[in-house]
């Protein structure tokens, strides 16, 4: 995306509140920054409810952050829920982790998700997460 591109987007997304464009400007430059495909990085911020949203998935990325978003990106397609359910239910699970002072990849994330979504296809993601989480905690490997 282009600094055109990413000031309509911001523009867009924060609906005339002056504050929120900022907001939107810095995370979705943060996102930008990265080297994705500009459809992807669209599909990514459309997906996100805000720019704390988009700002916590991008904090957790690691070194090879395109690699891990396209990662993200591929469990959501192989799966009844859409971009914007995926990126709250990492959110759930880095709570969690946060809250128990452990720590996982976004490899590691997406693996646990993609285990509540085989497991309940038709429910809530977040909601699985949170129940498998409080019932099972996390394993890290």
């Amino acid at each position: 995306m282009n600094e055109d591109d990413i000031r309509a987007i911001a523009r867009e997304r924060a609906r005339g509140i002056n504050a929120l464009e900022r907001q939107w400007l810095l995370s979705i430059g943060r996102l930008a920054s990265i080297g994705l495909d500009g459809d992807v990085e669209k599909t990514i911020i459309g997906a996100c409810k805000g720019p704390a949203s988009l700002d916590r998935l991008l904090r957790r990325l690691g070194k090879d952050a395109a690699a891990e978003l396209k990662l993200l990106m591929s469990e959501c397609d192989q799966s009844v829920h859409g971009l914007g359910v995926w990126i709250e239910a990492t959110e759930v699970i880095y709570d969690w982790l946060d809250d128990n002072k452990r720590t996982a990849s976004l490899e590691q994330v997406l693996g646990y998700l993609s285990c509540c979504a085989a497991g309940s296809p038709d429910t809530d993601l977040k909601w699985t997460a949170s129940e498998m989480l409080r019932q099972y905690g996390m394993d890290r490997r």
